[in-house]
């Protein structure tokens, strides 16, 4: 009987280790948010749905100021070589529930330090053009407007692939 409770207290405390463990390889957003799905990203164009056509990237030529979210980009040193491919973080990006629209793109940025941000942060935006924001109401109502088509927006850290925010700006 003594043997047979140590071994059940045995395979508790691996099974808690091995819950340890993983929690703390997980990628984490600068919110201390885990990210999703595994690394690195499947083909976001093999997935289905598949993400919209993937145009080509750029790094950032001046700053931005995105109000929807508070945040002030600027360009990254242009010998700026992020861990994180572009490729992958439109992977990432699309994984972690990137926008429907007709294309997208990333955009390699700096995050100045400040806020919840500790140090100069390299982050790729993966814009989504043309993403349809159903204003609110009842689309069944054929005075419905249908489809706002904006931008959207997803930000993965350049340097570890973690997930950091999406979001759209305010309907028009």
């Amino acid at each position: 009987m003594k043997w047979r409770w140590l071994g059940i207290v045995a395979v508790v405390a691996a099974a808690f280790v091995g819950i340890a463990i993983a929690v703390q390889s997980s990628p984490r957003s600068p919110y201390g948010e885990e990210t999703h799905g595994p690394r690195p990203a499947p083909d976001c164009t093999t997935l289905s749905p598949p993400c919209p056509e993937i145009k080509q990237s750029n790094f950032l030529d001046k700053e931005w100021l995105e109000s929807a979210v508070s945040f002030r980009f600027e360009p990254p040193p242009q010998d700026a070589t992020p861990a994180v491919s572009d490729r992958d973080a439109v992977n990432i990006a699309w994984q972690e529930g990137g926008s429907d629209g007709s294309s997208e793109h990333a955009i390699l940025v700096l995050i100045p330090k400040g806020g919840d941000f500790p140090e100069d942060t390299l982050a790729w935006v993966i814009r989504y053009e043309n993403h349809c924001f159903v204003p609110h109401g009842n689309p069944a109502i054929p005075t419905h407007p249908g489809c706002s088509y904006q931008p959207s927006f997803t930000m993965i850290d350049a340097s570890t692939g973690a997930f950091i925010v999406s979001w759209t700006r305010p309907a028009d």
